[in-house]
Protein backbone atom coordinates (compact mmCIF):
# COMPACT_ATOMS: atom_id res chain seq x y z
CA UNK A 1 0.00 0.00 0.00
CA UNK A 2 1.27 3.47 -1.17
CA UNK A 3 2.09 6.06 2.01
CA UNK A 4 -0.87 7.83 2.76
CA UNK A 5 -0.47 10.32 5.63
CA UNK A 6 -3.31 10.99 7.57
CA UNK A 7 -5.34 14.50 6.83
CA UNK A 8 -6.96 15.08 10.21
CA UNK A 9 -4.42 17.86 10.26
CA UNK A 10 -5.16 18.92 6.78
CA UNK A 11 -5.87 21.71 5.69
CA UNK A 12 -6.49 21.11 1.78
CA UNK A 13 -6.44 17.94 -0.82
CA UNK A 14 -5.23 19.48 -4.16
CA UNK A 15 -5.06 17.37 -7.17
CA UNK A 16 -1.63 17.71 -9.14
CA UNK A 17 -0.75 16.34 -12.47
CA UNK A 18 2.87 14.91 -12.97
CA UNK A 19 5.14 16.19 -16.10
CA UNK A 20 4.25 12.73 -18.02
CA UNK A 21 0.29 13.02 -16.74
CA UNK A 22 0.80 10.97 -14.09
CA UNK A 23 -1.80 11.67 -11.17
CA UNK A 24 -0.97 13.05 -7.77
CA UNK A 25 -2.18 14.72 -4.71
CA UNK A 26 -1.09 17.26 -2.54
CA UNK A 27 -2.22 17.41 1.18
CA UNK A 28 -1.58 21.06 2.42
CA UNK A 29 -0.82 20.45 6.67
CA UNK A 30 -0.03 23.52 8.66
CA UNK A 31 3.65 22.90 8.20
CA UNK A 32 4.14 21.02 5.52
CA UNK A 33 2.79 19.52 2.07
CA UNK A 34 3.07 15.98 1.06
CA UNK A 35 3.20 14.97 -2.16
CA UNK A 36 0.54 11.47 -2.61
CA UNK A 37 0.64 9.22 -5.43
CA UNK A 38 -3.23 8.77 -5.42
CA UNK A 39 -6.01 11.45 -6.51
CA UNK A 40 -7.55 13.20 -3.74
CA UNK A 41 -10.70 11.11 -3.74
CA UNK A 42 -8.90 8.26 -3.26
CA UNK A 43 -6.73 9.37 0.02
CA UNK A 44 -10.46 10.45 1.48
CA UNK A 45 -11.76 7.09 0.94
CA UNK A 46 -9.08 5.72 2.10
CA UNK A 47 -9.36 7.26 5.53
CA UNK A 48 -12.72 6.49 5.68
CA UNK A 49 -12.00 2.87 5.45
CA UNK A 50 -10.05 3.14 8.11
CA UNK A 51 -13.09 3.92 10.53
CA UNK A 52 -15.56 1.08 8.68
CA UNK A 53 -17.17 3.66 5.73
CA UNK A 54 -15.95 4.51 1.84
CA UNK A 55 -16.21 7.75 -0.58
CA UNK A 56 -19.55 6.27 -1.91
CA UNK A 57 -21.50 5.56 1.42
CA UNK A 58 -20.02 9.61 2.64
CA UNK A 59 -21.78 10.74 -0.55
CA UNK A 60 -24.70 8.13 -0.40
CA UNK A 61 -25.29 9.64 3.31
CA UNK A 62 -25.16 13.30 1.96
CA UNK A 63 -27.54 12.87 -0.64
CA UNK A 64 -30.02 10.93 1.63
CA UNK A 65 -29.64 14.43 3.77
CA UNK A 66 -29.25 17.20 1.49
CA UNK A 67 -31.08 15.85 -1.60
CA UNK A 68 -29.71 15.94 -5.25
CA UNK A 69 -26.34 18.07 -5.78
CA UNK A 70 -23.18 17.33 -7.49
CA UNK A 71 -20.95 18.76 -5.11
CA UNK A 72 -21.61 16.56 -1.25
CA UNK A 73 -19.38 17.42 1.56
CA UNK A 74 -17.81 14.23 3.13
CA UNK A 75 -18.24 13.51 6.69
CA UNK A 76 -15.66 11.62 8.24
CA UNK A 77 -14.79 10.75 11.90
CA UNK A 78 -11.08 10.74 11.82
CA UNK A 79 -10.20 10.07 15.93
CA UNK A 80 -10.77 12.17 17.76
CA UNK A 81 -13.16 14.41 16.05
CA UNK A 82 -15.33 14.84 13.19
CA UNK A 83 -14.25 16.82 10.13
CA UNK A 84 -16.52 17.71 6.66
CA UNK A 85 -14.53 17.92 3.78
CA UNK A 86 -16.45 19.65 1.17
CA UNK A 87 -15.11 20.02 -2.71
CA UNK A 88 -14.64 23.27 -4.74
CA UNK A 89 -16.27 21.43 -7.96
CA UNK A 90 -18.05 18.08 -8.68
CA UNK A 91 -15.82 15.13 -7.71
CA UNK A 92 -16.06 14.17 -11.18
CA UNK A 93 -13.57 16.67 -11.86
CA UNK A 94 -10.24 14.98 -10.87
CA UNK A 95 -7.97 17.06 -12.62
CA UNK A 96 -9.19 20.10 -10.77
CA UNK A 97 -11.63 19.64 -7.72
CA UNK A 98 -10.08 20.74 -4.25
CA UNK A 99 -10.85 19.08 -1.59
CA UNK A 100 -11.08 21.27 1.72
CA UNK A 101 -11.20 20.82 5.31
CA UNK A 102 -14.18 23.31 6.97
CA UNK A 103 -12.45 23.39 10.72
CA UNK A 104 -9.12 23.60 9.21
CA UNK A 105 -9.76 27.20 7.23
CA UNK A 106 -9.37 30.35 9.24
CA UNK A 107 -10.35 32.60 6.40
CA UNK A 108 -11.42 33.13 2.47
CA UNK A 109 -10.90 36.26 0.13
CA UNK A 110 -10.52 37.15 -3.08
CA UNK A 111 -7.31 36.75 -5.00
CA UNK A 112 -8.91 37.18 -8.73
CA UNK A 113 -12.27 36.34 -10.58
CA UNK A 114 -11.61 32.72 -10.90
CA UNK A 115 -9.92 32.01 -8.05
CA UNK A 116 -9.80 32.51 -4.43
CA UNK A 117 -7.03 32.48 -1.47
CA UNK A 118 -8.11 29.75 1.32
CA UNK A 119 -6.49 30.73 4.80
CA UNK A 120 -5.68 28.18 7.17
CA UNK A 121 -4.31 27.99 11.08
CA UNK A 122 -0.99 26.80 9.82
CA UNK A 123 1.86 28.47 7.27
CA UNK A 124 0.61 26.90 4.28
CA UNK A 125 -2.37 28.85 2.54
CA UNK A 126 -3.81 27.48 -1.06
CA UNK A 127 -5.34 29.55 -4.08
CA UNK A 128 -7.86 27.52 -5.24
CA UNK A 129 -9.16 27.95 -9.10
CA UNK A 130 -12.86 28.61 -7.76
CA UNK A 131 -14.47 32.46 -7.23
CA UNK A 132 -14.45 33.84 -3.99
CA UNK A 133 -18.45 34.11 -4.43
CA UNK A 134 -18.75 30.24 -5.21
CA UNK A 135 -17.26 29.52 -1.34
CA UNK A 136 -19.08 31.90 0.64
Amino acid sequence: MKEIPNISDAMAIIPYTAEYGEQYSIVVQDDELIKVPLKNSKILDYQLRLIGSSMKGAKDAAKLVLGSASMYPIVAKLHPKIEIWFPTESIRNTMTCVFLSLHRIKDMEYYTDTSTIVYGYGANDVVVPVPHNKLR
